[in-house]
């Protein structure tokens, strides 16, 4: 992977806000990965425990004492977007929010060249990340949307899906992109 070397003149915070309950095989290779790969300097990581086991919620527990970034919320239900919308709602004063779901690895610094382009784009709405399978064929690329003639649309969700890319390719402008 290519490593990024920015020099920050701001830093914002970054939320990364991963919903999960019990699946503790694909979110500590999450967190591990965010970890490993970020080298930007303002980020927590939000998990938000929808009912894990006690068990489950000790190991994330113990993530939490050796990273001061990792805070877990728990909740008694689930819901994709309320729960996402209620981490939000509880950060005290949120600047960069990363959806995340628990069964991503990140492969490069995700999280600085996502701030980068934010920063450097003017009327950006949103970032996403190229989501890969792990055949490195192209899970989501964006969504697009194609006009026809007859003036009826045509919306492509995960765009270039079972493309073959490398994963370090640049930054491409797209309509939108989805919260995984």
């Amino acid at each position: 992977p290519k490593k990024v070397n920015y020099k920050w003149k701001q830093t914002p915070k970054v939320s990364v806000i991963i919903p999960t309950k019990d699946k503790l095989d694909l979110l500590l290779p999450c967190i591990d990965s965010i970890i490993q790969h970020t080298e930007y300097p303002n980020y927590e990581i939000l998990i938000a425990d929808t009912g894990s086991t006690d068990q489950n919620k000790s190991e994330i527990k113990q993530y939490q004492e050796t990273h001061s970034n990792i805070k877990m919320v728990e909740f008694d239900y689930y819901h994709f977007g309320k729960i996402n919308n209620e981490v939000v709602g509880m950060l005290e004063n949120p600047e960069l929010v990363l959806f995340c779901n628990n069964d991503v690895e990140f492969l490069n610094d995700v999280i600085s060249n996502m701030v980068k382009t934010y920063q450097m784009k003017k009327n950006v709405g949103t970032v996403g990340a190229r989501l890969h399978f792990e055949d490195n064929t192209i899970q989501h690329n964006g969504i697009g949307m194609t006009i026809y003639k007859n003036q009826k649309l045509f919306v492509t969700t995960h765009l270039e899906v079972g493309k073959s890319i490398d994963y370090n390719e640049s930054v491409k402008d797209v309509l939108g992109s989805t919260a995984a």
